[in-house]
């Protein structure tokens, strides 16, 4: 009577770990990817890169080097600089990124942001604390000063008559005269030429008031919200944990399924070695598919609670769901291959084990022994 009970309860706990496992060992290896430092680092510096992160970063620490911060009273030569630069579109500021910032220095940006992230979800600051250097970006905006200024003054409207009246009259005083007329306009000839040609001395005026050293965190919605980071930082804790150990919970239910229905070890083996068999086809079958196709609700569900801080910190919530996948096929290809390996081996120890319990002896042939 007990069977006809607990074998289907068995069966719908077997049914259920078949179906649920591959995705308990990948949840498994995405948290491994996403949250542990060495994985992160490593699959930032080869796939985020030339990626929404590295490009949002690049981005917003430009603007950082050359808008002047509020209540500073620049020269008349960094307000030029600066004034011009309030009027670009985004594509301006990107061409001037792409100018301004080297790959090594966004590499290494973007590995500080990984690891100052980590470690924030692994301490007990309440705020992470992310701070990178600008000391490289400032040399190399230096360096390439010509350019920045004619991609400046290009994207920018030529003067009217009456601000070529105006800069007429101030060069004939001083550059700095002339440069106070032309904020917000591409002046003509020859004094476009003499801008360029002094683009070195105006951007350094520029730069000189820049911070050596800016806080991720104030770039994007982080400041100013200690409670709000406490809440999320326990939401993703709670799913990192969720993640890494949410597997043990499916094989329990088919520890379970085994409990029900089996009666012997035979019957033991035999229930878990079929499920784990299937189950592990299954897995192997989900990695080698992550190898072709992108699953967007594995995306979703790694990228939601990056997506709430906004700013950069939700390109890495993006681009870390969408690299992981990537690194989560070998693995589980391996973990259904060794799956299918365990449950082989019980399947032919129930077999063995059933034949000796169904043939516990030989019968003796007494006349060919003498008897």
């Amino acid at each position: 009577m007990q069977q006809y009970i607990f074998r289907p309860l068995a069966i719908v706990a077997m049914v259920l770990m078949i179906a649920l496992l591959p995705f308990g060992l990948a949840f498994r290896e995405l948290s491994r990817v996403i949250f542990d430092a060495e994985s992160t680092a490593a699959m930032v510096r080869q796939n985020l890169q030339d990626g929404q992160l590295a490009a949002a970063l690049a981005n917003q620490l430009t603007r950082q080097l050359f808008l002047s911060p509020e209540g500073e009273q620049p020269s008349v030569t960094a307000a030029f600089v600066r004034n011009t630069l309030a009027e670009l579109e985004e594509d301006d500021w990107r061409a001037i990124t792409a100018l301004t910032v080297p790959t090594n220095l966004i590499e290494d940006t973007v590995e500080e942001v990984v690891d100052g992230y980590t470690a924030w979800l692994d301490g007990d600051a309440a705020l992470p604390a992310i701070h990178v250097e600008l000391s490289g970006w400032k040399a190399n905006a230096q360096q390439n000063a010509a350019a920045v200024l004619t991609v400046v003054l290009d994207a920018l409207p030529e003067c009217s008559t009456a601000q070529v009246t105006s800069l007429v009259l101030g060069a004939l005083q001083s550059m700095e005269a002339a440069l106070s007329q032309v904020s917000g306009c591409r002046p003509p000839e020859p004094v476009y030429s003499a801008v360029v040609e002094n683009a070195s001395t105006l951007l350094q005026a520029s730069l000189e008031h820049a911070p050596d050293s800016v806080d991720i965190g104030a770039l994007g919605q982080l400041a100013g919200a200690p409670e709000e980071l406490a809440q999320l930082k326990a939401g993703i804790v709670q799913l990192r944990r969720g993640l890494q150990w949410g597997w043990l919970a499916i094989a329990a239910l088919g520890l379970l399924g085994v409990l029900l229905a089996a009666r012997s070890l035979p019957q033991a083996l035999r229930w878990a070695g079929l499920p784990l068999l299937l189950a592990g086809g299954l897995t192997f079958v989900f990695g080698l598919g992550l190898e072709f196709f992108s699953l967007h609700f594995v995306d979703a569900l790694l990228a939601g609670p990056f997506l709430r801080m906004g700013g950069a910190a939700a390109a890495v919530g993006g681009a870390l769901a969408s690299g992981a996948l990537d690194y989560v096929s070998g693995p589980l290809m391996l973990q259904g291959f060794l799956l299918s390996l365990v449950a082989a081996a019980a399947l032919y120890g129930s077999y063995v084990l059933a034949r000796r319990q169904a043939s516990p002896g030989i019968p003796l042939n007494r006349k060919r022994i003498g008897w």
